[in-house]
């Protein structure tokens, strides 16, 4: 029997990229705030239609809007920044989707490894306002017989400029690991890698960024 902190590996490792819904539904259902710094907010809340928790993440990030889209459609860089991504590749999108990737997750012996299919959809809306929707299709790769596939999953981010460098993000992901996890297991860590996940994108971002790059020299 794996005991808690067991447990906690496990979905901390996997759910960091869950911090891989739409803003403008984001007060239907109260949130729980769970986290907070200078530079990023991080919610939590029940679904009445699910046990596992859905997370939010409110973050302040400082650079180019098209920086961070670059690097969120580059699967194959998500290694970097996603907290412990085993592998991410880009495959060949649907009609009508900008993006669709593969990604795994090392999970620690003796559980079965985790891999995603998801495809990604951006867009602008009147505000100016930056959108992505990133749904599951694990249907659209073959499975493989050593990793779990992941059958529910969705994020969404809304992305709106603030500054001349300067933009927030709201993000809002639900995600079920499956296998046997217990949903309160699930929901004990679904913060943690997210937190990381998000840290290590906004560095991207800073250092990738031309505006970022042009204040730091002056």
């Amino acid at each position: 029997m794996y005991n808690l902190k067991y447990y906690s590996t496990i979905i901390l490792m996997f759910l960091a990229f869950a911090a891989l819904a739409q803003g403008e539904n984001a007060t239907d259902v109260s949130w729980d705030l769970v986290t907070e710094k200078s530079y990023i907010k991080v919610f939590t809340r029940t679904p009445e239609a699910s046990t596992i928790k859905e997370l939010r993440i409110l973050a302040d990030f400082t650079g180019s809007m098209d920086t961070l889209l670059t690097i969120l459609n580059d699967a194959e860089n998500y290694g970097t920044w996603v907290y412990k991504c085993a592998k991410a590749e880009s495959i060949e999108p649907a009609e009508g989707y900008s993006t669709a990737y593969y990604l795994t997750t090392d999970f620690p012996f003796p559980m079965s490894d985790r891999d995603l299919v998801a495809k990604s959809n951006q867009w602008l809306d009147e505000k100016g306002r930056l959108h992505q929707h990133t749904i599951c299709a694990p249907e659209d790769l073959p499975r493989q017989s050593d990793v779990v596939r992941i059958q529910s999953y969705e994020a969404k981010w809304v992305m709106e400029q603030t500054d001349k460098n300067k933009f927030h993000i709201e993000y809002i992901s639900s995600v079920d690991p499956g296998g046997n996890i217990p949903a309160w297991v699930v929901n004990l860590a679904i913060t943690a890698g997210p937190i990381k996940s998000f840290e290590a994108l906004m560095k991207q971002v800073k250092q990738r960024s031309p505006v970022a790059e042009w204040n730091a020299s002056r």
